[in-house]
């Protein structure tokens, strides 16, 4: 009987197991896509907590003595104006901010063909590309600052609450860069696709990341988090991080944080869970003490991944007074709210600052981060907040001819997408470039050209009638007395020999080319004096020729241009 039971609890756990890795996975936020409201507007829902087991993990525990981390604030200029050698110099210009995803550790589990392939292949990079990514901006210059230390509350003349922008003081020739990462929670959907399942403490003290490779071997290792990665980067290069700042992590807390389930479920709530939820949360204050003593900070990412542009002001509310019930209370204060899908708080705090907005200023909140083109950021005028927009290093922008030229100023897209390990889809600037195709005016067909008209053949000069003589009645004269006429005597200068009777009178030809306006048979010539056909005159043109079509000149469209 035991050994039937035993066998019934292992299949349900297997299929507890499979269902959680399988079933009903939320698609990666992005842009275009969203989350409805539940149908109760009061309490957002949110996953059943998962009770499965996992195999047995680690259970480090923080150095007790931990090499010390200076933090400092770049608002101060160092004493001397240098530190360490370094010169530093007022900065006042754009503070660059990127943000991350989850960053795949095992591709061929991601993108492995099923549901979720494309999306993870849209919002996400692989383990291999983030480390490019870091390398690249390190050498072009930019170092790590903290966003909270960008802009700074203060009063105006009246005593009034305002946010000013601060100046940086920068080691000279550095640029400063903000980095964040969204949907730091190991979620469900992730669990078994490539991804790592949560932070832990090593042997050594330090945060590790702990998962299952394809295999189902755990791993421990600080070469598969992103979060992790920029620890160790930091160490292996210092000066990328000059005041101890790394980046600052946007959670949600629908299914707890960093891999801890440490949120409560509004249905079906057990004293179990309750014991469970409580053990988790013991776990992962050491884990959120370790992140912020080394540089990190904490943001919201809403409770439930809403939209907040739709979200109605009670929904909004309920969703952040949960956060900050299960969230908050470990992580502790916090000032920026990164919006989920980058839609804006009341639908457009461009312009305006709606009463959710105003609510979440009450509750501590400063900047709020949507995602754009550009790192812009504006301080609004009616509330005291700053707005921001942030860019998203991921598989849409990497493959796209405008992604790759909007983040040169970071890397080159060819230099970082692994193709090898990522799905076959079209790449933009893979393509052959277009030479740029000036505005031609079409050349109108041709008009048709009226036929020449035939020319008629001259009509044929009639031949000159022979008039024979006139009868000529003889009259005989005297014989004359013929005088003799002196041998070699000729006849009389000045006398014209006329035409022998029978001959024809020259007829004149017409000169070519000539065309006559109007075919018309030459009269008959008068017997007596036949005179010849008058040639028409030079340059005749037919009667009229029809006008050529106006040339059209053809309007080409302009070539086509290029957000969670």
């Amino acid at each position: 009987m035991r050994r039937i039971t035993s066998f019934i609890l292992c299949l349900v756990l297997i299929f507890s197991l499979s269902a959680c890795g399988n079933a009903d996975k939320p698609t990666p936020e992005s842009p275009s896509t969203g989350t409805e409201e539940p149908t109760d507007p009061t309490v957002p829902s949110t996953p059943e907590q998962g009770t499965e087991q996992q195999p047995s993990i680690p259970e480090g525990k923080p150095n007790p003595n931990p090499e010390p981390y200076e933090i400092l604030d770049p608002t101060v200029m160092p004493e001397g104006g240098e530190r360490n050698g370094v010169k530093y110099k007022a900065y006042k210009g754009v503070v660059e901010h990127l943000f991350f995803h989850p960053v795949i550790a095992y591709p061929e589990q991601a993108f492995d063909g099923d549901s979720m392939a494309n999306g993870y292949d849209d919002w996400m990079v692989t383990v291999d590309e983030y480390n490019k990514i870091l390398q690249s901006v390190y050498e072009k210059g930019y170092i790590l600052v903290d966003i909270m230390d960008c802009w700074s509350e203060t009063t105006d003349e009246a005593g009034n609450p305002k946010m000013v922008k601060n100046t940086l003081y920068l080691p000279e020739g550095k640029k400063p860069l903000i980095i964040s990462y969204d949907d730091v929670n190991y979620n469900y959907y992730t669990l078994g696709d490539g991804f790592t399942y949560k932070l832990i403490f090593g042997e050594d003290g330090k945060l590790w990341s702990w998962g299952l490779d394809p295999a189902g071997k755990e791993v421990v290792s600080r070469d598969l988090d992103a979060i992790t990665i920029l620890d160790k980067f930091v160490e292996e290069h210092p000066d990328f991080s000059p005041f101890g700042a790394k980046g600052c992590l946007s959670i949600t807390g629908y299914e707890g944080i960093l891999g801890y389930r440490t949120h409560t479920d509004k249905e079906g709530w057990t004293d179990a869970k309750e014991a469970n939820r409580q053990k988790e949360i013991e776990k992962v204050k050491p884990i959120v003490a370790e992140l912020k003593r080394t540089g990190w900070t904490f943001g919201s990412h809403t409770f439930g991944h809403i939209r907040l542009s739709e979200a109605s002001l009670e929904y909004a509310q309920a969703d952040m007074t949960r956060w900050l019930d299960e969230v908050g209370s470990l992580v502790g204060d916090v000032s920026v709210l990164f919006y989920p899908f980058g839609a804006r708080l009341d639908g457009d705090d461009v312009n305006q600052s709606g009463p959710a907005m105003q609510w979440m200023i009450e509750q501590g909140f400063r900047i709020f981060c949507s995602v754009g083109v550009e790192s812009y950021s504006k301080i609004k005028k009616d509330a005291v907040a700053v707005i921001c927009d942030r860019l998203h290093p991921d598989g849409t922008t990497l493959r796209t001819n405008s992604g790759r030229n909007r983040y040169m100023k970071f890397y080159d897209a060819k230099d970082i997408i692994d193709l090898d390990v990522r799905p076959e889809r079209e790449v933009g600037w893979l393509k052959p470039a277009e030479p740029a195709k000036p505005v031609t005016p079409v050349v109108p067909e041709t008009p048709v050209v009226p036929e020449t008209p035939v020319v008629p053949e001259t009509p044929a000069v009639p031949e000159t009638p022979v008039v024979p003589d006139p009868p000529v009645t003889p009259v005989v004269p005297e014989t004359p007395a013929v005088p003799e006429v002196p041998e070699g005597s000729t006849p009389d200068a000045g006398a014209s020999e006329a035409p022998a009777p029978g001959t024809d009178a020259p007829i004149e030809v017409m000169p070519e080319g000539n065309t006559p306006a109007e075919e018309t048979p030459a009269e008959p010539v008068a017997p007596a004096e036949p005179a010849p056909a008058e040639p028409a005159p030079e340059g005749n043109a037919p009667a009229e020729e029809p006008p050529a079509e106006t040339p059209v000149t053809e309007q080409t469209e302009p070539a086509a241009g290029d957000a969670a």
